[in-house]
C-alpha cells in the first residue's frame, strides 16, 4: 500500500490534463475522417463508421480523464492498494 501526498496528487491531476488535451486533438483527427472516402489503395487509416466510433472513444477518454483530473488537483492524501511485480 502506498499512501500518496498532496503533491502527487497534482502530478496525477496534470498527467490526467495532458491526457485529456492529447484524447481531444485524436478525437478531432479521426472527426476529419468521418467523411473522407476510403483511400483506393491500400491504407490504414480508419475513415467513415471506423473513424466515428475511434473518435467518441477519444472524446470519451478525454472527459473521463478531465473528470480525473480535477479529482486528483483536490484530494487529500489517499491510500492505494497494489502488489508490486
Amino acid at each position: 500500500m502506498k499512501t500518496l501526498r498532496v503533491s502527487e496528487g497534482f502530478t496525477l491531476a496534470n498527467i490526467c490534463t495532458v491526457a485529456a488535451t492529447r484524447f481531444s486533438e485524436n478525437a478531432a483527427v479521426f472527426r476529419q475522417l468521418v467523411d473522407q472516402k476510403p483511400d483506393t489503395g491500400f491504407s490504414l487509416t480508419p475513415t467513415g463508421e471506423a473513424a466515428r466510433q475511434l473518435a467518441e472513444q477519444f472524446e470519451h477518454q478525454a472527459a473521463e480523464a478531465t473528470k480525473l483530473a480535477e479529482i486528483f488537483s483536490d484530494a487529500e492524501p489517499f491510500e492505494v492498494k497494489y502488489e508490486s511485480a
